[in-house]
């Protein structure tokens, strides 16, 4: 009897699930499913999604002499907004302001900082590269293009780390005036 629960224990294992004590399966498993209550919970350091593209900019309304470009990021992936549907009142992650004299993007997340950083960075290294800048919320203001060159990458997180992005200005078109971007993004949301 203790030999075939052993060989039922080592199908189990190899259909991927787990053996409790005295060789039999968990209760809480279904063989070869993956079901059990310890797979539903979601690792919440390992990001939403991982190098996500998007694109900021392209043909638009002119205000002011500028086009306005925005994007948010939650658990679905990078939500780009266009000019008309931007508004005065709320605060973006990220808007690139295409103005003929000067390209330029800001980071102004309600609640969350900003850190230019070097080298791909995992969900805590993003949020310590936040949290451990000099000035509270980190980068301020306008950013120029200028000193921006495909490459370049900057940290997103929320004060306690429960929502961090990681983002990659991976190409600039001057002639549509659009960036391309990729986005990694964590939160401790299911």
């Amino acid at each position: 009897m203790r030999a075939s629960a052993f060989l039922y224990c080592v199908l189990a294992t190899l259909s991927l699930a787990a053996c409790g004590e005295g060789g039999s399966p968990d209760p809480g498993t279904v063989a070869g499913t993956g079901s059990s209550a310890a797979s539903s919970v979601r690792d919440i350091n390992q990001p939403h999604y991982r190098d996500k593209a998007f694109t900021l900019g392209g043909p638009a309304e002119v205000v002011n002499g500028c086009t306005r470009f925005a994007a948010d990021f939650n658990r679905e992936g990078p939500l780009v907004k266009v000019p008309e549907q931007i508004g005065f009142g709320p605060s973006y992650s990220l808007i690139y302001f295409n103005c003929p004299d000067d390209r330029k993007i800001r980071f102004q997340g309600i609640d969350e900082g900003a850190a230019k950083v070097s080298g791909e960075l995992d969900k805590a290294g993003c949020h310590q590269a936040v949290t451990t800048l000099d000035e509270p919320g980190g980068i301020g203001g306008n950013i120029s293009l200028s000193e921006t060159p495909p490459g370049t990458m900057f940290c997103l997180s929320n004060q306690d780390g429960s929502r961090v992005t990681f983002l990659k200005l991976t190409g600039v078109d001057k002639t549509a005036g659009s960036l391309r971007w990729t986005a990694t993004h964590w939160s401790n949301t299911p």
